[in-house]
């Protein structure tokens, strides 16, 4: 599942996520402040509907939701 209205910038950090960077580097990369790079990640999860990073992956990129459910209970 793909969410079209993702911004540029949630675009980047969907990207550096992808590749296990941390909340601290992605802000020293974007040149936010982590706090920033965390509420830019929260609001994310909200569009996308899930209550954390991981789920945010999974669900964009192709864990079945049944998969996405037992991982987080």
């Amino acid at each position: 599942m793909r969410i079209p209205n993702w911004t540029r910038r949630e675009e980047e950090i969907l990207a550096l996520m992808r590749s296990g960077t941390c909340c601290k580097q992605m802000a020293r990369v974007l040149g936010n402040s982590e706090a920033t790079v965390r509420k830019q990640r929260s609001a994310m999860m909200h569009k996308a509907g899930v209550q954390n990073a991981i789920q945010l992956l999974w669900r964009l990129y192709g864990v079945p939701d049944e998969a996405l459910l037992k991982k987080t209970q």
